[in-house]
């Protein structure tokens, strides 16, 4: 009887640590300023304070990590109770994930070149063919000239605070990045007056950022989630 017992509250205490695990959501990100970023051992952001304020209206408890792109995207695509942000909803990823809601207005995805490089002229997508691109691995952008046939001129690298590099020393023609990140993401890296000697070459295409869950995230966490985001949204205490 004694045996049956224990057995009985090992069963009860296991389950209560499953039950337990399961309420903390994975939620995964980037080092991607000015919306996601690390800062002594703080996850920040201007897309992390409205995610905070989400699942904490949505009463969910969850540990946000950052990681390089590609791996929060593998770690998304393939695990369960996972939210990744800020994520462009493309048609590439549409069916890969359970979306919630953008939580950016559009931003405008460029191919940078330097301002010096007269010889650089795109007026149409097949014109940068001829030139070495930097692009994120896994991002929209990699998706992006994947998908129109780009290939052999993607120099692929894993995370941000690269590209920017590579142009200036011209290890690469043209940076694939977003109008609002750029700034960001080179402010304090470069000497003030060098901003200009990035200078937008072409417009790939403008996306909002999203959150998202992976596919086997349950609906009814999807559900409370979206519900949490419609009540602050509409008391207006989501703005961006």
């Amino acid at each position: 009887m004694k045996i049956y017992f224990t057995l009985f509250l090992i069963i009860i205490l296991d389950g209560t640590r499953y039950v337990k695990a399961e309420e903390v959501l994975r939620v995964v990100t980037e080092n991607w300023r000015p919306y996601s970023y690390e800062e002594n051992k703080v996850v920040k952001g201007r897309t992390t304070e409205i995610v905070r304020k989400v699942l904490e209206r949505a009463n969910i408890s969850y540990k946000i990590k950052v990681y390089p792109w590609a791996r929060a995207y593998k770690i998304a695509s393939e695990e369960k109770n996972v939210l990744i942000y800020a994520i462009a909803r493309t048609p590439e990823r549409e069916n890969n994930f359970k979306w919630v809601r953008p939580i950016t207005t559009p931003d405008n995805i460029y191919l940078y070149k330097l301002a010096e490089r007269k010889d650089i002229i795109i007026n149409t997508l097949d014109d940068a063919r001829k030139y070495q691109i930097g692009v994120i691995r896994r991002s929209m952008y990699h998706q992006f000239l994947t998908k129109h046939g780009f290939t052999n001129n993607l120099q692929i690298v894993a995370m941000q605070g690269v590209n920017h590099k590579k142009l200036l020393v011209k290890r690469i023609d043209l940076w694939a990045e977003g109008e609002n990140n750029l700034h960001a993401e080179i402010k304090g890296k470069i000497p003030n007056d060098s901003f200009d000697r990035f200078e937008k070459a072409f417009l790939l295409f403008s996306h909002a950022y999203y959150m998202a869950f992976s596919k086997s995230t349950p609906d009814e966490i999807v559900d409370k989630v979206k519900n949490a985001f419609d009540q602050l949204k509409k008391e207006e205490a989501i703005k961006f």
